[in-house]
């Protein structure tokens, strides 16, 4: 295991990195992360990203529905006192299957995408098998790495896959993309070739 893996503050091991090592790894357990009053964990199996829990009730299912205009008002609050298990999700009729299964993966991708995000707090990593209660889901990890790292808005270079340095650059404005200023040469600079810049 990595020395900083265990544990650490997301300031020196932003969330792009760790998902990163687990999947070099091919590591199976749970990454807690805290930040200020939010809690979330991500699950990975071999190394992938599998499931995330949340125990705020703006990341419950119920509230993604909702605001995507999946569902009504009636129907969120009857949803929300559900637990968000397989057996507890699946069997209620407040759903039909194709908006489970939307619900399910979008709120995951959002949840997952939003730790790129979190600049502060702490994170641990524990060794274990996801709990077979959660919906689970075969996330590749360098996809979402890649496309997360594209919504931080700046440069960054990140190990994301084994022997491949990916350069994730932000958005850019249409006064930088006509010439590389001397932040893009730096980054570049880093990028071997051979390896990936996305």
């Amino acid at each position: 295991m990595s020395d900083f893996l265990s544990a650490g503050r997301l300031e020196d091991h932003p969330f792009a990195e760790l998902s990163g090592l687990i999947f070099q790894q091919s590591r199976t357990g749970e990454l807690s992360l805290e930040s200020g009053n939010r809690r979330r964990s991500v699950w990975f199996l071999g190394g992938n990203p599998v499931a995330v829990v949340s125990s705020d009730p703006q990341d419950h299912l119920a509230q993604f529905l909702l605001e995507h205009g999946k569902i009504g008002d009636d129907d969120a609050r009857r949803l929300a006192d559900l637990p968000e298990t397989r057996e507890a999700l699946a069997s209620t009729s407040l759903l039909p299957k194709e908006t489970l299964n939307w619900g399910v993966k979008s709120r995951f991708v959002n949840l997952c995408y939003d730790l790129f995000r979190w600049e502060d707090g702490d994170y641990s990593f524990r060794e274990g098998d996801p709990p077979r209660e959660l919906f689970l889901l075969k996330v590749p990890a360098h996809s979402l790495i890649f496309k997360g790292v594209g919504l931080l808005g700046q440069a960054a270079v990140f190990d994301a896959a084994p022997d491949d340095a990916v350069c994730g650059a932000g958005p850019v404005s249409p006064a930088d993309a006509r010439y590389l200023g001397p932040e893009a040469l730096r980054l570049l600079e880093q990028c071997q070739p051979g390896r990936t810049v996305a």
